[in-house]
């Protein structure tokens, strides 16, 4: 109970709501029932629809990885300091540890010392940019003892950027995002090719192997509400962090988001060539349990409706 008044100056109006406090006032018949109560009362929710479109969900997109080669201690901390929230910082002294972790792992940018006790920094870059597995990493090299000639070495070596200490760490953040963005955005036309296109892109015979073996299994299964990244690794007899590493190296996405450019591309087709097939038949025969969901997913890949596609 209260009262409900508006005042009109000009242009604007302001709406006033005078409420009277305390309880005094007020039946007790018109006070609402404790939310347990109420819970009591409504019929149980069947959530095992949502908790699938949950798990159907694209995993969200993890920070980027950037390995550390800084022999400092205080240099360490400071640059885990600097880029900490937004890059996963994984910092290794050794020259050949760092090496082996590159190609092991593929993190999504490379900052190395170019003074180094093993080997230099430039000889790491060489080594990095000769291999096909880290070739497409971008490599940031960092000097405290500058010269013409390390300069030019670092051009050959292939760095992508060199920086001279001491330099505006803001500045050096800001190169780290934009070479990683431009890695990724080169990458971006993955999703939108045929499968058979994604295989030749891989680098060399072992890899298109591998696609298309990954690529078949996915097609096994195009209708199996179990399907997800663990039963595929399973299928290729990998364990799940291998699987995961090797499909980002040669997509540049995760398992989850090349599985759904697959059924995406796989939904262009049934659209196109299967016009007896509704949205949501077609969307049920790729494993979708929520045709609104996979409606969605296909607008965020190609810009438009599954109904919009079909009609063109």
């Amino acid at each position: 109970k209260g009262e409900l008044s508006a005042i009109r100056e000009n242009d604007k109006t302001t709406v006033i709501i005078s409420l009277l406090s305390g309880s005094s006032h007020i039946d007790m018949k018109d006070i609402e029932k404790p939310a347990e109560e109420i819970m009591n009362i409504l019929p149980p929710i069947n959530t095992a629809h949502l908790v699938r479109e949950e798990e159907e969900e694209p995993e969200e997109e993890e920070r980027p990885r950037m390995l550390l080669i800084e022999e400092e201690p205080e240099m360490c901390e400071l640059f885990k300091e600097s880029f900490s929230l937004t890059y996963e910082v994984i910092d290794i002294q050794e020259a050949k540890a760092a090496y082996d972790f590159a190609i092991r792992e593929i993190p999504d940018i490379i900052l190395c010392e170019a003074h180094l006790s093993e080997i230099s920094g430039i000889e790491l870059c060489s080594m990095l940019k000769s291999n096909l597995k880290t070739d497409h990493i971008p490599v940031i090299l960092l000097s405290s003892q500058p010269s013409e000639e390390q300069t030019m070495e670092s051009i050959r070596c292939g760095a992508d950027y060199y920086f001279v200490k001491p330099f505006n760490m803001k500045v050096l953040f800001l190169r780290c995002n934009y070479l990683v963005k431009s890695r990724r955005k080169i990458l971006q036309h993955v999703p939108t090719e045929s499968s058979q296109k994604i295989i030749e892109m891989a680098t060399n015979e072992r890899e298109q192997e591998f696609l298309a073996a990954a690529n078949q299994i996915v097609e096994a299964n195009w209708d199996n509400l179990n399907f997800d990244t663990q039963l595929w690794s399973r299928e290729l007899n990998m364990s799940r962090t291998r699987f995961f590493n090797q499909i980002k190296k040669i997509t540049g996405t995760t398992p989850n988001d090349y599985l759904l450019s697959l059924k995406m591309n796989k939904a262009q087709t049934l659209l196109q060539h299967e016009k007896n097939f509704t949205i949501s038949e077609i969307a049920y025969q790729l494993g979708f349990t929520n045709p609104a969901y996979f409606s969605k997913c296909f607008k965020k890949q190609f810009g438009i409706t599954p109904q919009e596609y079909r009609k063109k």
